[in-house]
Formats: structure tokens, sequence, C-alpha cells
């Protein structure tokens, strides 16, 4: 693809588990509070930073669940850590994306409660097997899923073609 003027832009890592196997929700780090959309009165979604339209796009999504979009708040009720689980009922897979901890809450072992504990909830919600994606070069996410139990399947690469 190079020769063809493409550029590599992205190499994603892919990883899987059975949800059998999931891994007990670990413990959240005192003075933070775990909370999904579905009890959050606050109009704003916690990744309106990223998009401004993040929750009208959400809302027109067949698979978005307010049970499933979980933020754990800091003593202040403020955000220091998000994450979407999606669940497809017809095939049974629940889905990992996205996931985000503010820096100055990182090393507290948000993401690993914020993980553990959407695994949980997919599998209430009847998910038999879940997946998770992430950049190849994030060694903390690639931490992260591994200390859950997730077993890595494939990897992709995004290429964007030439302009003009």
């Amino acid at each position: 693809l190079e020769n063809e003027g493409f550029q590599l832009e992205q190499i994603y890592a892919t990883a899987r588990m059975d949800s059998a196997k999931a891994p007990g929700v670990t413990a959240l780090a005192e003075g933070y509070s775990l909370q999904s959309r579905a009890s959050n009165s606050s109009p704003d979604h916690p990744f309106a930073l990223m998009t401004p339209e993040v929750e009208h796009r959400l809302k027109e999504c067949s698979l978005c669940r307010s049970d499933l979009d979980l933020t754990v708040l800091d003593e202040r009720g403020f955000g220091a850590a998000n994450a979407l689980f999606w669940f497809d009922p017809s095939t049974r897979v629940g889905l990992v994306e996205p996931m985000g901890t503010a820096e100055a809450h990182r090393g507290k072992g948000l993401a690993s409660h914020l993980l553990t504990a959407g695994i949980q909830a997919l599998r209430a919600a009847g998910s038999e097997r879940i997946t998770v994606s992430w950049e190849l070069d994030n060694d903390p996410a690639a931490a992260l899923y591994a200390r859950a139990g997730f077993q890595p399947t494939t990897t992709s690469s995004l290429w964007t073609p030439p302009t003009g």
C-alpha cells in the first residue's frame, strides 16, 4: 500500500474473553463512586468534550444502553473515568469501547474498577463473549485488558489513501 501512496495511520489490537471467565469487580479507590448514565441527571455526557453531539448520536444507536454507560466520579462529583459497554442481544457479544481516565486520576485503579464493573454488567445483560480493541502502542491499555483476562486475537491496520 505504501507504494501506492497510502500511509499507515495506526495499528489496533483486539482481544476477547468468555464472559464465564470474567474477573470479579476490583475495589474502587476511596473517595470515588461509580454510576451509570441511567442514574445520572446531568444533561452533558462525559464524552461531550470529545464530540459535542455525543448524547444525541448515542441515542440514535440501537445498541446504546444508558445502564452500560459508566462513569467514576471523584469526591466532588466530577467525572474521573468513563467507559461505554455495548451489548448485542442477537450475537450475545459485549464490546468495551471507549474507555478513558482523566490524567489527574490515573494510577488509582479507576480504569480497572470501571472495566471489571462493566464486564459484570455485560454478563448480567446476557453477554457470552466480550471484545475490546486498542491502539497497539498503548501499553497501559494492553496491560489493563490482559490483567482483566482478555486474550489477544488479532491486529488490524488503518491506512489512509493518498490525497488529491
